[in-house]
């Protein structure tokens, strides 16, 4: 996620951000406001509403904020990491795994990935 902001919010303090993010969400109430107040001689103000608004990104972006104002701290629930990291750790328990005697499958099991995963993984830390 950090990797996708390329403008100056580094160095603002999580207070800061919520703040400016506050800002910007009564900002873009009152401009919609005022779009939605504004009396335009031509009839067709949806059409011309559309031609430069995208419809899809805009939901993504709305469900994105709704999904932020419901829960601000993403939380770790069982599944699938986002990142499979690669550590030391990982390769002595995956490797306790194989000295134990369990399948790919049942290690896939107990580590909630699919076994192609799990494959990639024993192979790349040369476990058999």
């Amino acid at each position: 996620m950090e990797n996708k902001i390329l403008n100056g919010f580094k160095d603002l303090s999580t207070h800061e951000k919520l703040k400016k993010l506050e800002f910007n969400l009564i900002e873009i109430n009152m401009l919609i406001n005022s779009l939605e107040n504004e009396k335009n001689s031509n009839k067709d103000s949806a059409v011309f509403a559309r031609r430069f608004i995208d419809l899809k990104n805009l939901k993504k972006i709305e469900s994105r904020i709704n999904r932020f104002l419901r829960s601000p701290l993403r939380e770790s629930k069982p599944g699938r990491p986002i990142e499979y990291p690669n550590s030391e750790k990982e390769k002595k328990r995956y490797n306790q795994y194989r000295q134990e005697g369990l399948s790919i499958r049942k290690i896939a099991k107990i580590e909630k990935m699919s076994t192609d995963t799990i494959f990639r993984k024993l192979k790349r830390y040369g476990i058999k």
